[in-house]
């Protein structure tokens, strides 16, 4: 998967979303996996509601995706990727 440079929580869950396709799960198989209802999933994945890091955690750890945090390279322009559009 490629890296993803997060600001929002549209584009957080679209990450959650791709990597839970990716892997051919339904919402309900990542929600039983994690623990939780599937219609938290669907919220989680559409940007809004409440999220927990701890909930967050352990659906990136169910869909071994990794958090990095990094500093802004202000001089560097986004690449269309990193960019909020949707």
């Amino acid at each position: 998967m490629k890296q993803i440079v997060v600001r929002s929580p549209e584009v957080l869950g679209g990450a959650i979303r791709d990597a839970r396709r990716a892997l051919g799960w339904t919402q309900a198989q990542l929600a039983e996996k994690v623990q939780m209802r599937q219609p938290m999933v669907s919220n989680i994945e559409r940007g809004v509601g409440p999220m927990s890091l701890p909930t967050l955690l352990a659906l990136l750890s169910a869909l071994q995706l990794d958090v990095v945090v990094m500093g802004r390279d202000l001089a560097r322009p986004p690449a269309p990727w990193e960019r909020e559009e949707r």
